[in-house]
């Protein structure tokens, strides 16, 4: 984040409150309910404040907006202005990783990420969104790039809809093509066996 110049307290709750809204959407909110929620909550708010443009100040009371009392008034006292003035959010993140992030935690976005399954109903587009929300959780986490294989693999494997498992067997048993296309062969295989009424997308 930029920081060439400071700004008051006054000024950065203004430009934290343009980015966050009020109140706080409640899935900004960091809610510790189970292994692996840190975690996500953690890769959401940094990716959405790295696409924020504000100074170091303004990222870190992004962050403790994001936190309830009370911990946001412990977590303030624990971290120094001069932290905050030079890491912005960074040094917020920093202290919270050390009470919650661990490898209990990486182990359960695992275990999301090799567990995720098609819901009963869903359709492949909304399954694919949240594939490549939990393949961005994983990256932002890991600093490694989940690849296009991978990708369809996990599409493909996580699939339980009878059609869905048909196209995928149909366009691409091999899972030869790149995840995009993989993805959109379904689709379209789907739509075409829908227009000539064979059977139903779900």
């Amino acid at each position: 984040k930029d920081n060439t110049s400071t700004v008051s307290a006054d000024l950065a709750s203004k430009q934290a409150s343009t980015f966050l809204g009020k109140p706080v959407p409640d899935e900004l909110i960091l809610k510790i309910n189970r292994v692996g929620s840190y975690a996500i909550w953690r890769a959401n708010v940094c990716s959405a404040i790295n696409h924020f443009e504000c100074s170091r100040q303004v990222s870190a009371e992004i962050i403790l907006r994001c936190i309830r009392e009370p911990q946001r008034t412990r977590l303030v006292k624990k971290i120094p202005l001069a932290a905050v003035r030079d890491q912005g959010h960074v040094a917020i993140i920093k202290a919270l990783d050390a009470s919650n992030m661990n490898r209990l935690e990486m182990r359960a976005i695992e275990s999301d990420w090799r567990g995720l399954q098609q819901h009963s109903g869903e359709t492949i587009p909304a399954f694919a969104d949240r594939l490549e929300d939990l393949a961005h959780i994983k990256e932002t986490l890991t600093g490694i790039t989940v690849t296009d294989a991978e990708m369809s693999e996990r599409l493909a494997d996580g699939l339980t809809d009878a059609d869905a498992i048909m196209a995928k067997s149909v366009v691409d048993p091999s899972l030869k093509l790149p995840y995009e296309e993989f993805k959109q062969g379904m689709l379209g295989f789907l739509e075409s066996i829908k227009a000539n009424g064979q059977f139903s997308i779900m």
